[in-house]
């Protein structure tokens, strides 16, 4: 990107610390969103967490996500087994199912499944239904994203949601001020929301 020369921008990834002059970013703090899903779930009473996401060494949001929910998990004093609670998964529904079923055969005393994206979160949800479980009477379930699809599905999915319609506007103004105006890179935290759907219950 740098080679290129011209303004480019990054959407719902932070570029801050990439050092790029030409390549600016809007995006919202997933880390500290991720840190905020954790301490729901926790105060619903969840103690035993799986987490479904994509690899961390490759994927800067699910790395930031991580982070977040790593943070949160430590700062509540509840112990967490990488190798049992963390389930490596694409941003799909199929991977959230599959994830999902890992999970269930290899962590004992699963309570909630956060999941980086709303599509996991879906997935995860039909596995779970398929084993004869209940969404969220046995198992609770959260997304990331706060797509329209969550909002209508059974239950409603409680998520993380990135205001996407102001992630569009700030990306575009900021993009075209750094074609008019070129100079240094531009870097936007937008907020995020916490939308409490029906997929998570109280232990």
């Amino acid at each position: 990107l740098a080679s290129l020369g011209i303004p480019c921008l990054l959407l719902t990834n932070n570029a801050s610390g990439l050092g790029i002059e030409n390549l600016s970013s809007v995006s919202v703090d997933d880390r500290a969103a991720a840190a905020v899903m954790i301490e729901q779930l926790y105060a619903k009473g969840h103690r035993v967490i799986g987490i479904i996401g994509d690899r961390p060494e490759t994927s800067r949001p699910s790395q930031q996500r991580l982070d977040g929910c790593l943070d949160a998990l430590q700062r509540l004093g509840v112990p967490f087994d990488f190798d049992r609670q963390y389930r490596l998964a694409d941003f799909s529904m199929q991977g959230g199912y599959a994830a999902a079923e890992h999970l269930l055969a290899h962590c004992p005393g699963l309570t909630a499944i956060f999941a980086m994206s709303d599509l996991m979160a879906l997935g995860a949800i039909r596995a779970l239904q398929d084993h004869g479980l209940r969404v969220p009477q046995d198992i609770s379930v959260a997304g990331y994203d706060g797509i329209a699809l969550g909002q209508y599905s059974i239950p409603r999915l409680t998520t993380i949601r990135q205001d996407m319609e102001q992630l569009a506007q700030r990306s575009a103004k900021i993009l075209l001020h750094c074609i008019e105006e070129p100079g240094r890179a531009v870097h936007e935290v937008v907020p995020f929301d916490l939308i409490e759907g029906e997929s998570v219950g109280k232990v």
